[in-house]
């Protein structure tokens, strides 16, 4: 009696066996591919998996590990705790790689090639890629934690923060006021925070523990020139000279009423000659009718004038006569057709 009761034991542990065992149901472990290898990985293991803030465990760990579910308390490797440190390795998995090489086979009755068979070459042939496990080698990146400054600093540091503020990040420059001062002069200036933040605290958490701060002030740090030139005026220290002044000024390029810094130059030059340049006076005169060069370029001008008024006088010729032709074509044809 006790015999017929034996299979409804064994089996429920053989069922058991095989679905909760490392092996599975497929007969063997998920992770069984990596090789295992005597080399060690060197991490920093969270104490709390979401959070490190309560500090880092120093671990020297297998490889297989950093993958394997089975090592972790919470069934996650440790490339699926986001906040450990896992630096970057090589290891080795055993993969399916193509020989170059087929196994054949002959097409069945039916015309179809054999289960993992296609077809190939003759209509009867078909074939299969012949596959050879080997040790393929790859490389884990290593974690995003350990991928930022600070996760290396923290590692090379058996997994210990180091002191507050003994690593800094570079300054981080806030937004600028508006303008301060008095516009139009060099008394004007903006201001913006310039602060710089623990590193480990800023890259491992996102807070910003600053170090220290500072106000910067700046203005000018951008200019564009700008020039401008004035008209001739009388010389007031001297009545028979004028002078033109030319004011070359650098100015903020946000703002142009801030005068980041100027210069000016001065021409000088005589009245008479002002007015020899500017209104064609005096000396303009003798150059028109007292010298040689004078008097050509005045008769120059007339025999211009005389040809252009003989020229219009030929053309009312010429018209004229043209038209005179016309009208005698004309009335003689009438007469010869009417």
């Amino acid at each position: 009696m006790k015999g017929k009761y034996l299979p409804f034991i064994f089996f429920p542990i053989l069922i058991s066996f095989l679905f909760l065992s490392p092996l599975g149901v497929n007969g063997k472990d998920k992770d069984e591919d990596i090789v295992e290898d005597e080399k060690k990985v060197i991490l920093c293991h969270a104490r709390t998996p979401e959070d490190a803030k309560n500090g880092y465990n120093l671990l020297n760990v297998s490889k297989k590990s950093v993958f394997d579910k089975k090592d972790s308390e919470d069934g996650k490797g440790h490339d699926n705790h986001v906040v450990d440190i896992i630096p970057s390795f090589t290891y080795f998995v055993k993969e399916d790689v193509f020989t170059g090489e087929y196994d054949y086979k002959d097409k069945k009755k039916d015309g179809s090639c054999p289960n993992g068979y296609e077809e190939y070459g003759k209509l009867e042939n078909c074939r299969k890629a012949k596959y050879e496990k080997l040790d393929v080698e790859k490389t884990y990146p290593g974690s995003a934690k350990w991928l930022l400054e600070a996760g290396k600093i923290v590692l090379d540091n058996d997994c210990k923060f180091p002191e507050l503020c003994e690593y800094k990040t570079a300054a981080k420059y806030g937004e600028w006021s508006d303008w301060k001062g008095e516009l139009g002069t060099l008394n004007i200036y903006k201001v913006r925070t310039v602060s710089a933040f623990d590193l480990i605290q800023y890259q491992l958490f996102g807070d910003e523990y600053a170090c220290n701060t500072e106000d910067r002030y700046d203005a000018c740090d951008m200019t564009e020139t700008k020039t401008s030139v004035s008209a001739w005026v009388e010389d007031p220290s001297n009545t028979e000279k004028e002078i033109q002044t030319t004011i070359v000024a650098k100015v903020d390029s946000t703002d142009e009423k801030v005068i980041c810094e100027s210069s000016f130059t001065t021409a000088s030059r005589d009245i008479e000659q002002g007015e020899v340049l500017g209104e064609n006076t005096q000396q303009g005169e003798v150059l028109g009718e007292n010298t040689q060069q004078g008097d050509v370029l005045g008769t120059t001008s007339v025999v211009l004038a005389k040809t252009g008024a003989s020229s219009d006088l030929y053309i009312f010729i010429v018209q004229a006569v043209l038209m005179l032709g016309t009208l005698v074509s004309g009335t003689l044809l009438v007469k010869k057709y009417i």
